[in-house]
């Protein structure tokens, strides 16, 4: 998200020691919008007759890939938008997020992040056609950039989406 907010932890830990009841409305208060993010989030995943007709069947496993292409299914990737409360593992320079909203299914990610990082696609692959990955993201609805205007913080790629990101900005 392009909002940093610094301190989350240590705030909550003094609002608990001037007031429990205190303490759990600053909880709900900030649960309610992330709540209302997840729910709108899920309203932006397309129908299973909106999205290419080969993205409905799992791709079979090749010889070398983890994985093979996740198969979309509506339901499920609707599903896999989760709402948490309480800080995430931290990364690499300490930073963690307290509460969010996150994508946890294969596919809904596929749908959220598909050509953030080559709009082109990537050539070749284990299609039989070597213009699939473009194809399949020309198909998709365009990428929203959640980056908002005179925020500080990290710009490019990582803050652009379909789903969540788009909810983010517009809602």
């Amino acid at each position: 998200m392009p909002v940093v907010v610094n301190g989350v932890r240590e705030f909550l830990k003094a609002i608990d020691q001037l007031d429990d009841d205190m303490y759990k409305n600053v909880k709900a208060q900030l649960k309610t919008p992330m709540l209302k993010v997840a729910a709108l989030t899920k309203r932006e995943f397309p129908d299973n007759a909106g999205v290419l007709s080969g993205w409905l069947k799992q791709a079979p496993e090749v010889a070398g890939q983890k994985k093979p292409f996740p198969a979309y299914d509506q339901g499920q990737a609707q599903s896999g938008i989760k709402y948490k409360l309480g800080p995430n593992k931290k990364n690499n320079k300490g930073y963690s997020v307290y509460n969010y909203v996150s994508n946890e299914n294969r596919a809904g990610m596929v749908f959220e992040w598909a050509g953030r990082k080559n709009k082109q696609g990537t050539p070749g692959g284990a299609s039989l056609n070597p213009n699939a990955s473009a194809e399949f993201i020309a198909a998709l609805p365009p990428l929203v950039d959640a980056t908002l205007k005179g925020s500080v913080g990290r710009r490019g790629r990582r803050n652009t989406g379909r789903a969540l990101y788009k909810v983010v900005i517009f809602k």
